[in-house]
């Protein structure tokens, strides 16, 4: 057989090619899969019909959010989701500040609703909005450039209110709004 042949030098030689062959193969494949994620994390969601999610912060409580940057998921919203975990959202994010009406059609469970201007501060809130007052439409009387949907109480509970500051995720401040 041809290992005998060879002395333990030569044999562990041919083993060590093959474990570097392998782990600079393996390297390289990482590296290129991290380089297509970090260029194309949104179409490969869109792809894959997943949502990415970032963080609204409200002071020290931070909020996960699915994003809504496009009129197909301004309409969407949260209707036909079951729940919300304890601190997820929904953001919406527009392209000029304006009066943002909010309805319930086919939602499933109450909400507060966040309306927030171009300066990252509160400028109006819904409290426990039911799922029972659609057709009702419930919008700021103050301009907004985006708005927070989260669980009812969520506002009570984390002592949001008119003039709380906000931090958006740095990926959907608009360029306009980027200092």
């Amino acid at each position: 057989m041809w290992w005998r042949s060879l002395n333990g030098n030569a044999l562990a030689m041919v083993g060590t090619k093959y474990i570097i062959g392998f782990v600079g193969t393996t390297a390289m494949v990482l590296v290129a899969l991290w380089w297509g994620f970090a260029n194309f994390h949104q179409e490969i969601y869109d792809f894959l019909k997943m949502e990415s999610s970032f963080t609204v912060l409200f002071d020290e409580v931070g909020v996960t959010v699915t994003v809504a940057d496009d009129p197909a998921s301004w309409q969407q919203g949260l209707s036909g989701v079951e729940s919300l975990g304890e601190l997820e959202g929904k953001l919406f994010v527009f392209d000029k500040a304006d009066n943002y009406g909010f309805w319930m059609k086919d939602m499933l469970f109450p909400i507060d609703i966040i309306w927030i201007d171009e300066n990252f501060t509160v400028v109006h809130i819904e409290e426990r909005v039911q799922p029972s007052s659609y057709p009702k439409t419930y919008s700021s009387p103050v301009l907004a450039r985006f708005v927070l949907e989260v669980n009812a109480a969520f506002v009570e509970s984390f002592k949001i209110e008119v003039g709380s500051r906000v931090k958006l995720p740095s990926a959907y401040i608009p360029e306009d709004l980027q200092k």
